[in-house]
């Protein structure tokens, strides 16, 4: 296929296959197509196109891509109508069978192959055209008869996240745009003020404070003082968290991430404490408490500005991660400590420390953005969209904005050479800025086959934690870790919801379930006639806790008007307090330790020991567990007591 308005020529992968061509990968070429749609080409071949009609033949350089076009033409075309000259010949004498496209020349070879002859055959029929590979043929057959439905072919391709975009517009109530507060828009501008990159590309940034240091903050030497000495009583007493330790706080000043200083005439004082972590590169990480407070009851913390969020949901990044063929995720290493702070900034980030209890205190002073500082997450986050907005490539451009989620990287694409194309590429921005990316992981290994400085001391196949989530590479599944099993399960408006439950994660796995924390507060009740998407959903929550604690609950709460007798309840029988006023699982435990019967001899108040001592309630505010042996029990219906030699035993505390 000839194309004037090509600027490149293009093969197809079935083609250069078959001529027996090897890969030629380049650094990858953005082409862009209808409607400002791009895509990536990085192979390349070089062949040479002969005539058979002529001595003419010409070498080009052609992009070798997955699929130009469909079937041309799309039908069988009835060459007996078109009146085609005997005495011609044809570049391509069978142009009537619909045949695959493997080749298309650009505009630079066009006007060097066509001649200036041509042949019109009549109205709505095709035009002949000279050239030097033989007589063009080109125009219309739409009104040929053909027997046959006609097929117009045209394939218009867009990002899945712009038709749900469009998709839930239509679906929903629109909601008005939110708008940045006034401490948002101050972030945002302190930052372009105050930003800058040095000489090996790394980001120099600024906090943004609220209020002036020297007068808002008191004396925190003291403070600190106390709890590092603490610290080092505790560590002195575990010698090997005490090394980790050590080796932390010498490959932080090795880094230039800290620097040894004499005491300034002011400065706020930072604690910090240990956290151990699973981790495949570091199981200890040293946590700055910048929320302490100094004399002046102020911290650090008190006086930045958080700063807005600016990265996408942790929910859009992985049902994009979920939608792609090939995919691919890292992380940044370090994250916080590859940006600088400024200088002037510095003695508002200082630590005690020291090694051995017979030295004196040295004073450190900490020169990079530091994890316990409010504002850290925002200026991260920043740098990575400032990195992004610089970077020339469109496409790694959006995928470094919507496809980290802090310094979590996830992404993919729908072919091997497009996601080695992110990979090579996001790596090699991330590093005009010093911030190296490790820990890969992918079910297209294939990408890695010439770089393995980045996967040399990792087991591509092992899983690995994505976003809270559990992900295996080598069957490409995603998992929750789910620490004890679904008591109940009712279904509320045609939709199974479970709970109550426990999940544990430090992500907090719950907000996939229930929008939030699992022990978080209720909510106000939402009581609209139209409302929209996320306000139904919160309807549906509110609306199965409700049926959960009124109809589940009470089933197993003794009534005294039923007419068939029930089993009273036993010292040693499990319960569970009801409290309308606390969340479902805050609800506590006990476990009867002694009744009291009235005249009658009905019991209806008894004592249970609690993990917080012993307390007495009413009966009819209590209700009986259910245990696995009570449900197989054909003794155990709806609501009745528990048999006390059912019950195991609580642990204690």
């Amino acid at each position: 296929m000839l194309d004037p308005g090509s600027q490149r020529c293009f093969l197809t992968e079935r083609m250069k296959n078959k001529l027996g061509f090897s890969n030629n990968n380049k650094k990858p070429a953005c082409v862009y197509s209808l409607n400002k749609l791009s895509f990536n080409v990085s192979d390349r071949c070089e062949l040479t196109v002969s005539s058979l009609t002529s001595p003419y033949e010409v070498n080009i350089r052609c992009f070798v891509v997955e699929h130009l076009i469909d079937s041309l033409p799309n039908n069988y075309v009835d060459t007996s109508k078109l009146n085609i000259p005997a005495d011609i010949q044809l570049a391509d004498p069978g142009f009537y069978r619909p045949s695959e496209v493997d080749l298309l020349l650009s505009a630079e070879f066009f006007f060097s192959i066509t001649t200036s002859d041509k042949i019109e055959l009549g109205p709505n029929k095709p035009v002949l055209q000279s050239s030097k590979l033989g007589w063009l043929v080109a125009g219309p057959v739409s009104d040929v008869d053909s027997d046959e439905d006609e097929i117009v072919r045209c394939c218009f391709t867009k990002q899945i996240s712009q038709d749900l975009t469009r998709f839930w517009e239509l679906e929903e109530i629109s909601l008005p745009n939110v708008t940045k507060s006034g401490s948002d828009n101050i972030c945002e501008q302190h930052f372009l003020d105050n930003t800058r990159r040095l000489d090996n590309g790394r980001f120099l940034v600024k906090m943004p404070l609220r209020e002036n240091p020297e007068t808002a903050l008191g004396d925190s030497f003291n403070m600190a003082k106390k709890r590092f000495l603490n610290l080092e009583t505790r560590l002195n007493k575990n010698p090997v968290l005490k090394k980790q330790y050590c080796d932390f706080i010498k490959e932080y000043e090795e880094l230039g991430h800290l620097s040894k200083i004499d005491k300034p005439d002011f400065g706020y004082y930072a604690p910090h404490h240990a956290i151990i972590r699973d981790s495949e590169t570091t199981k200890l990480r040293v946590v700055f408490d910048c929320s302490a407070k100094s004399s002046s009851q102020k911290s650090l913390n008190d006086i930045q500005y958080i700063g807005p969020v600016i990265q996408d949901e942790l929910f859009d990044i992985l049902i994009r991660f979920r939608q792609h063929k090939y995919v691919l995720s890292g992380d940044i290493q370090k994250m916080y400590r590859q940006i600088f702070l400024d200088e002037s900034q510095r003695h508002l980030q200082l630590i005690l420390w020291r090694d051995d209890k017979t030295k004196p205190l040295d004073v450190l002073r900490l020169n990079t953005v530091t994890y316990g500082t409010s504002s850290a997450p925002f200026l991260s986050a920043r740098c990575l969209v400032q990195l992004a907005n610089e970077c020339p490539d469109k496409i790694v451009s959006e995928i470094i904005k919507h496809d980290f989620y802090y310094d979590d990287f996830l992404s993919g694409a729908e072919s091997e050479s497009n996601l080695r194309h992110i990979y090579e590429l996001v790596k090699e921005t991330l590093a005009s800025a010093c911030f190296p990316i490790h820990k890969f992981r992918t079910n297209c290994p294939q990408i890695f086959e010439d770089d393995c400085t980045s996967t040399q001391s990792l087991d591509l196949n092992k899983q690995a934690s994505v976003l809270g989530l559990i992900w295996f590479p080598d069957h490409d599944t995603l998992q929750f870790s789910v620490k004890s099993l679904v008591l109940t399960v009712v279904e509320v408006c045609g939709l199974d919801f479970a709970g109550p439950f426990m999940i544990s994660s430090k992500k907090g796995k719950g907000h996939f379930l229930v929008g939030r924390p699992m022990t978080s507060l209720p909510s106000p009740p939402v009581c609209l006639k139209n409302p929209d998407r996320y306000q139904r959903i919160e309807q549906l929550r509110q609306h199965f806790w409700q049926r959960w604690r009124n109809e589940y609950l009470a089933e197993l709460q003794q009534r005294t008007k039923w007419r068939q007798r029930q089993k009273e309840l036993k010292v040693g029988d499990l319960v569970v307090f009801k409290e309308e006023n606390t969340p479902p699982l805050k609800w506590r435990l006990g476990r009867a330790l002694h009744l009291y019967s009235g005249a009658d001899g009905v019991c209806r108040v008894a004592d249970f020991t609690t993990q917080k001592g012993v307390v007495r309630r009413a009966l009819n505010r209590v209700c009986p567990l259910a245990c696995t042996n009570d449900l197989e029990s054909s003794s155990f219906q709806g609501g009745q007591g528990v048999n006390a030699s059912a019950v195991k035993p609580v642990p204690e505390g």
